[in-house]
Formats: structure tokens, C-alpha cells, sequence
């Protein structure tokens, strides 16, 4: 759900991330283990405009999955408040957080022994 949340606002990241917050997610991605020292050096180099490393930043995070792409989003919130909300991704994480819930609750086993009338 995250990795569809970060393609969904790709071009508006791309066009509006600073070149300071990418450093900044650069370093934060790498203590979260998301980004390894090599990716995170790669984007730097290879990509001398800002747009290419921010381009090549959230394509690389979310071709790992959803886990990576959410705590991009976290560590975006956390760096740039006021992009992050023109970006929309406090309504669309408090909406994949709340569907996550929702799916948890009806699959967990207490809510299903509920369910079936098989608890107090």
C-alpha cells in the first residue's frame, strides 16, 4: 500500500523535494537499513541534477516493497512537514494504517473466535 501511496505522488516529490531533505532521507534511510552506504553514495554521484536523485531515490525505495516505502514516508514527515502535507501523505498513511488495522482485526484469532460466537 505505501509503494502505491509514493508512485502516486512520484512526479510532485520529484518536482518539490529540496536538495537538502534528499540528503537528509538519504542519511535517514541508510540508519533504517532501507538504503545500504553504496545506494545511498550512488544516487549522490551518479546523479548530479536534483530532480534525477530525487527521481532515483523514491523509484529505489519503492522497488522495496511497502515496508521501505513507509518509512520513506515517515522519515519525509519528519524532515519536511510542509511537503509531505502538500503531497497529501498524512491522509493517505492515516488511511493505509487504518485499512492495515481493519484487516488485522477481522484476521486475528480472538476477533474470529468472536465471530463464531466462541468466546466470552
Amino acid at each position: 500500500m505505501a509503494a502505491k501511496v509514493l508512485d502516486q505522488v512520484r512526479c510532485n516529490f520529484v518536482e518539490n523535494v529540496g536538495q537538502v531533505v534528499i540528503k537528509q532521507l538519504l542519511d535517514d534511510l541508510q540508519k533504517d537499513r532501507v538504503l545500504n552506504k553504496g545506494e545511498a553514495e550512488s544516487i549522490i554521484e551518479k546523479h548530479p541534477e536534483r530532480a534525477d536523485r530525487a527521481r532515483n531515490l523514491i523509484d529505489s525505495v519503492m522497488g522495496k516493497g511497502d515496508a521501505a516505502s513507509r518509512a520513506m514516508i515517515n522519515r519525509l514527515q519528519e524532515r519536511d512537514l510542509a511537503l509531505s502535507t502538500q503531497l497529501g501523505l498524512q491522509k493517505e498513511l492515516a488511511a493505509s494504517v487504518s485499512q492495515e488495522e481493519q484487516h488485522f482485526c477481522l484476521s486475528s484469532p480472538v476477533s474470529l473466535l468472536k465471530h463464531h460466537g466462541q468466546t466470552e
